[in-house]
């Protein structure tokens, strides 16, 4: 119809500007990121048939789509984890190809068995952003377990989801998928709100929502990460909303979590990434007096020498925004996205 003309009409635009400012060198990731650190998000990596089944796609790669970002990376950046890119002094990040440091938040299953044999065959190491409390049996994160709720409500009749999330103060916008909007409503909740809704939620959908594939990685995983020569880092202990979370059980999500996982790992753990990258000045003390040297957000864009190492910006990794008129991923449209220059995505 006339909507899908529209549609791609605006599609073929967007790649024709894409190529032309990268053919023109204006977009080239070696010169718009010379001198700067660049870190990019991932959180899943999933075959198809499980990427059907998860209820937020923009979270979620294919195994293929992952070998072809790291291609990407490898073409115009030096890989290294975040601590080894932050020990380069700032001053010397202008000398050869721009760094890059590859991250995933959550520390699900999936990276251990897709993205780690992907690394291992780019020869690209990778900084993991893990949850501690009991790595392998913790529960699906609670944002995990609104989608699957969701998903598996809608199947059953999208006028019962509606009617429930209605219920509970939720409306979904047209176009938005009802898992996305449950989400976001549930983040704004005080703890004990979204604890209830949560379990109110699955109840309602009758539980068996967490499929048999997704969970976290265990022990002998996350170590054998690091004997692969990544990093570990801390994602808290059960990757709760910081902000809205008292002295007591900051302390334990930031703190503790980091002991935990050194103990399990056998060495320091540096790094850390804020939940839903919601920090304020009293979560930020919280992880510098912690001992933590780095910590990143979900800021769009690079960092500068000059950068907070305890704000650091990143880009997210979702293969949709870069997929081009004919269905390919599109070197362009990242280089684009990346570069600061691409509307509603810049940065300082």
């Amino acid at each position: 119809g006339v909507v899908g003309l529209v549609n791609k009409h605006k599609i073929f635009l967007r790649d024709l500007a894409a190529g032309v400012l990268f053919g023109l060198g204006i977009t080239v990731p070696s010169r718009r990121a010379r001198g700067r650190l660049v870190i990019v998000t991932f959180h899943r990596v999933l075959p198809r048939r499980f990427l059907e089944e998860y209820p937020f796609p923009g979270l979620a790669v294919t195994p293929e789509e992952f070998e072809w970002h790291l291609s990407f990376l490898r073409r115009w950046f030096r890989c290294m984890t975040l601590q080894d890119a932050l020990r380069i002094p700032g001053k010397e990040w202008g000398k050869g190809k721009p760094i890059v440091a590859v991250t995933f938040d959550d520390g699900r299953r999936d990276n251990f068995s897709y993205a780690a044999p992907v690394l291992k065959k780019q020869g690209v190491p990778a900084t993991f952003f893990v949850t501690a409390e009991d790595p392998g049996t913790l529960p699906l994160l609670w944002h995990d377990r609104i989608g699957y709720a969701v998903k598996k409500m809608a199947r059953e009749g999208k006028e019962r989801l509606d009617a429930f999330l209605e219920g509970h103060g939720i409306h979904v916008p047209s176009g938005v998928p009802p898992a996305y909007a449950a989400v976001w409503a549930a983040k704004k909740m005080p703890v004990g709100e979204r604890n209830a809704f949560l379990l109110a939620l699955e109840e309602a959908a009758g539980g068996g929502v967490r499929p048999a594939w997704d969970g976290g990685m265990d022990e002998e995983q996350l170590r054998a990460l690091v004997e692969e020569g990544h990093e570990v880092g801390s994602h808290t202990m059960t990757h709760p909303i910081l902000t809205q979370l008292g002295g007591n059980d900051l302390e334990r999500e930031v703190a503790v979590s980091k002991r935990v996982l050194e103990g399990i790992l056998g060495r320091p753990v540096s790094s850390f990434s804020y939940p839903n990258g919601d920090y304020d000045g009293r979560v930020r003390r919280c992880v510098e007096a912690a001992g933590y040297s780095s910590s990143v957000t979900t800021l769009w864009g690079n960092n500068a020498p000059s950068a907070d190492v305890l704000e650091l910006r990143r880009f997210e990794m979702d293969s949709r925004r870069i997929m081009g008129l004919r269905g390919r991923l599109s070197p362009s449209l990242l280089s684009w996205r990346m570069s600061g220059l691409y509307p509603g995505l810049r940065f300082e």
